[in-house]
């Protein structure tokens, strides 16, 4: 997986978000400078990249990945998008020269997000969000799962009242359930300003024993 975030994150305008980034030893306890944290954090480094962390850490935070020298990428005021989830999911939240604002996400379900975006105003809200939401809008193994209809309506909701849309393309992200729960959604406001150049879920066998997620790559280009 480091190999894949050196190639992609090379240009001042590429951003690699990651989640459950190593700041606990796998035993669970809290151990901010463990040989995994240093071990990753000095493999960027050395690769002329560095890591935008939150203040706060934990299990299931989010970082973002950015060129050492040449970033446009900033962490925001606040640093954690006015979020503090009950369930200890700290997120990041990074900005672009004040006119894109990413939150990367790692939650229990996208229904987590709803009292955050309904607390805040359409134009504090953030113009992507991408991560995993645990919840999406599909069926496991190609049946009717009823036990994640209120998922599915959760994410729908998402996405119809807040005004975002997906283009993850609802592809498999997660090979060990088959189902579709990371997603890379633009606010509907914003999406015209940008060029969609690309977009693929990099099923790579050989991630596949790295990670239980398949990581989603996108290219946007700002048309003005």
């Amino acid at each position: 997986m480091e190999f894949k975030i050196l190639i992609l994150v090379s240009n001042e305008d590429d951003v690699a978000v990651l989640q459950e980034f190593p700041y606990y030893e796998y035993n669970g306890s809290i151990q901010w400078g463990c040989d995994e944290y240093s071990n990753w954090t000095s493999l960027f480094e050395k690769n002329n990249l560095t890591v935008i962390e939150p203040y706060k850490k934990g299990l299931n935070v989010t970082v973002a990945v950015v060129p050492k020298q040449k970033s446009v990428w900033k962490k925001t005021d606040g640093d954690d998008c006015k979020t503090s989830f009950k369930d200890g999911y700290l997120n990041k939240y990074i900005e672009l020269l004040k006119e894109f604002r990413i939150l990367g996400i790692h939650l229990p379900s996208s229904s987590v997000l709803l009292p955050l975006l309904h607390g805040m105003g359409e134009a504090d809200r953030p113009d992507l969000i991408l991560g995993d939401f645990n919840s999406g809008d599909y069926v496991i193994k190609n049946r009717w799962d009823e036990e994640h209809e209120c998922e599915r309506q959760q994410y729908r909701k998402l996405i119809n009242v807040y005004g975002y849309t997906d283009i993850s393309g609802g592809g498999v992200t997660n090979h060990i359930t088959g189902s579709s729960i990371d997603h890379f959604l633009i606010k509907n406001t914003v999406l015209f300003r940008l060029n969609i150049k690309n977009v693929f879920i990099d099923d790579n066998k050989t991630l596949s024993t790295l990670s239980d997620h398949y990581p989603i790559i996108v290219e946007l280009e700002k048309k003005f």
